[in-house]
């Protein structure tokens, strides 16, 4: 989720598409920052 959030911020690239499946399955994850969360489903569902 942190290099999400900082991808998300500009400041690096985004994770590989498995790390960001991973931190879609994880709810907790959703709850942490909801902005992020629908920015990497986005990215993973197009």
């Amino acid at each position: 989720m942190l290099a999400a959030r900082s991808a998300w911020w500009g400041d690096a690239e985004w994770p590989p598409h498995a790390q960001l499946v991973e931190v879609l399955m994880d709810q907790r994850s959703r709850i942490i920052d909801e902005v992020v969360f629908a920015a990497i489903k986005k990215r993973v569902r197009p």
